[in-house]
Order: C-alpha cells, then sequence, then structure tokens
C-alpha cells in the first residue's frame, strides 16, 4: 500500500513539473526560418558618421532600457546571454541574436523609438533621438 501511493505522489510530482517547464527551442526554431540569422551587424546605409550607443541585452531586458542620442548617432545591441532573440520596432528588426551577437541601427530622423525583444514583448526598450546640433 505505502509503495503504490509512493508511487502515485512521485508521478503526480513529475506531472506538475512537467508542466512548469516550457518548450523554447521550437521557438528559437520558428524564430530562425522567418528570421535568418545575419553573420553581420546591420547598418542603415544612409547614415551618417556619429556616436555609438550600446545596449546589452540580458535576462530578458535591455540595459539601459532608455538611451538619449543625436540624428546620425548608432545604437549597437549585444546579446550577452542564451536564448537567441530577436529585437523588434517599428523602424528596424535584428536577426536572430545569439549569445555574443551584435546588431546595430543608425538613426537618422529625431523622434521616439520603442522597441521589444520578439519573444517577450514585455520587455520593451527606448530610444529617443533629439536634433544634431
Amino acid at each position: 500500500m505505502k509503495k503504490s501511493i509512493l508511487t502515485l505522489l512521485m508521478v503526480f510530482v513529475f506531472l506538475v513539473l512537467a508542466g512548469c517547464v516550457e518548450d523554447r527551442p521550437s521557438d528559437v526554431a520558428e524564430m530562425e526560418e522567418e528570421f535568418p540569422r545575419s553573420e553581420d551587424s546591420m547598418v542603415d546605409e544612409n547614415a551618417t558618421e556619429g556616436d555609438t550607443v550600446v545596449v546589452y541585452l540580458e535576462n530578458y531586458k535591455f540595459e539601459p532600457y532608455m538611451v538619449t542620442i543625436s540624428e546620425g548617432d548608432t545604437v549597437k545591441w549585444v546579446k550577452k546571454d542564451h536564448p537567441a532573440q530577436i529585437i523588434k520596432s517599428n523602424v528596424f528588426q535584428s536577426p536572430t541574436l545569439r549569445e555574443g551577437d551584435t546588431f546595430s541601427y543608425t538613426f537618422t530622423e529625431a523622434g521616439n523609438y520603442d522597441y521589444q525583444i520578439v519573444s517577450h514583448p514585455w520587455a520593451p526598450g527606448g530610444i529617443v533621438v533629439v536634433e544634431a546640433e
């Protein structure tokens, strides 16, 4: 009797724990099909030369999450950890970024730009681009 109760308890605990685990690899595979990985950083071809600001992506958040730059400046995102992720805004979209990968975009027009991790839209970032002096 004790053995069957213990067995049932172990099966129950296993099922509960199995239900708590996300199946992330298929999400990454789907992202790679839709957005193939690029070996090169992407930079706007029409960019003028300016400063570069680095934003780190780690633990599903951006650091710093908000930056202010001037027209012609570049933001470079650096992926610090797993899993692979894509950054998207209304003006750019990165390729699939893995640990150590970077993506750059040069902002040529003043304005406010919001961006997020495609698979985690609750992880936002923002860029304020002011007119160059």
